[in-house]
């Protein structure tokens, strides 16, 4: 059976000019998320991952009734990312 984990943070704490300076908590939950990501690859398990772009840059599209709607931001609140996983026998 297939997985896709999302993970998120909420825009208002995401900022580019910022960026590059991350707090001590995004630097905690990222080391949490890679050491995810490393058991999942020693596993096999692993599929792929991938960020989500910004909000303020970012599109979804999708079908409503016999119409299509793009709407700003994935989620107009989030940024984050996706990983995929395969548990195998589940």
């Amino acid at each position: 059976m297939k997985y896709l984990l999302l993970a998120y943070t909420p825009a208002a704490e995401w900022d580019a000019a910022t960026a590059d300076v991350p707090s001590e908590e995004a630097l905690a939950a990222f080391a949490t998320y890679q050491k995810l990501e490393r058991e999942l690859i020693a596993s096999g398990e692993f599929v792929t991952s991938e960020g989500l772009g910004h909000p303020a840059v970012s599109t979804t599209v999708h079908r409503k009734g016999d119409k299509v709607v793009a709407t700003d931001g994935p989620f107009a609140e989030l940024k984050g990312g996706q990983t995929k996983y395969e548990r195998k026998g589940q």
